[in-house]
């Protein structure tokens, strides 16, 4: 098994938009994300690190479908910009986030476009869908997981025993997993931010004993 961190890691930034009618995105689920963070910045960096050329190397367009999941696909442009980097070859993409308003705009734009991606709302930490799909393609792995920008969420909802259960499953349902964990720095912009909203801290925030030096906890679990 081969496990890649090949992306930077993210922070929340202090101007992140709020969601709409319904205060802080309590889980990440920031509506309009991409407006604040670029997709070719999450892309990017994998295109120059040659790992898409090192997934396809040996594999012709006629081989079996490659399987991938976009864990907190938001509205699908990740996702989208995934499924064209393998346009010649055969995919399956599987699309999940915890936010169904924002499953039916990725949905919407990219249904009919994108036929090698299925979108769904599905909370990862008690999926309803990852193992099916693995047995609809008769597969027990899939070849890549990405990850960009969950860690925190999940573990400021799950705690360390969460985001840590959280990783070694991913890492048991996959051949590469591409992770973009959020800083240390990303848990203290996050509490002033909710702060200052009045909005409530989840009951495991007040638990966690990984927040410093998150990403050496995450790196040491994978």
């Amino acid at each position: 098994q081969e496990v890649e961190q090949a992306v930077s890691s993210s922070s929340v930034s202090s101007k992140a938009p709020k969601r709409t009618g319904d205060g802080e995105a309590l889980y990440g689920n920031f509506h309009n994300y991409y407006s604040f963070n670029a997709v070719e910045e999450r892309i990017g960096p994998l295109v120059e690190c040659g790992f898409f050329s090192s997934l396809l190397a040996g594999r012709s367009p006629s081989s079996s479908p490659l399987l991938l999941l976009d864990v907190g696909c938001n509205e699908g442009n990740i996702s989208v910009a995934l499924d064209s980097q393998l346009a010649e070859h055969q995919r399956r993409l599987l699309s999940v986030d915890i936010d169904g308003e924002l499953i039916e705009r990725a949905r919407q734009n990219y249904g009919e476009s994108h036929v090698h991606i299925e979108f769904y709302k599905d909370n990862v930490m008690n999926s309803q869908h990852i193992q099916p799909f693995l047995d609809r393609n008769e597969k027990q792995r899939f070849d890549v997981i990405f990850a960009f920008s969950v860690t925190m969420w999940i573990h400021i909802h799950n705690g360390d025993q969460g985001l840590t259960d959280f990783l070694a499953n991913l890492c048991r349902l996959c051949d590469h997993l591409i992770i973009e964990p959020q800083t240390s720095r990303s848990y203290k912009t996050l509490k002033e931010r909710w702060n200052r909203a009045k909005q409530p801290l989840p009951s495991a925030f007040g638990t966690l004993t990984m927040r410093q030096n998150v990403e050496d906890h995450i790196h040491r679990i994978i």
